[in-house]
């Protein structure tokens, strides 16, 4: 048996303190946009592209995603669970693979609509460029034809 004395007690709590708010600054630091980039380069493994794209993408991502103000905080938190564990270790957890597996479709769906991804013959070798979303297009969809 560990026979602690009060010191040490103070000692472990007063670590473990300063452990749970480091923790929760990181958490809070760390916002939801990261979470649509990071889904993406779980989805495409190797992807080539630039950083400077990929923080575009993830803001234009979130805009485009209407959040209510309770669904923001909840992304923030799934946010954080999912850079400490990663996608497939908050997965199990209730009401959360369903969010994520639907996050992650919407990410792939506006990234490859808002890219040059079908363009390249290779993108894990050639850089994807993320050309932004064009508020001016009366349609989504590059591959939609009008007669």
């Amino acid at each position: 048996m560990i026979r602690l004395n009060r010191r040490q007690m103070m000692g472990l709590g007063a670590a473990a303190a300063v452990g749970g708010v480091l923790t929760g600054a990181w958490g809070l630091h760390r916002t939801s946009q990261r979470l649509a980039g990071e889904l993406l380069l779980d989805a495409f493994p190797g992807l080539q592209i630039e950083e400077a794209d990929l923080r575009q993408f993830e803001q234009d991502f979130m805009q485009a995603y209407w959040l209510t103000q309770m669904e923001r905080i909840s992304l923030r938190g799934i946010s954080a669970a999912v850079g400490l564990l990663g996608a497939g270790g908050v997965s199990w957890i209730p009401g959360v693979r369903g969010r994520l597996d639907h996050m992650r479709r919407a990410v792939i769906t506006v990234f490859l609509t808002n890219s040059d991804y079908f363009t390249l013959e290779n993108p894990t070798v050639d850089t994807v460029y993320y050309l932004g979303v064009d508020k001016n297009r009366p349609c989504g969809n590059p591959f939609a034809r009008f007669d």
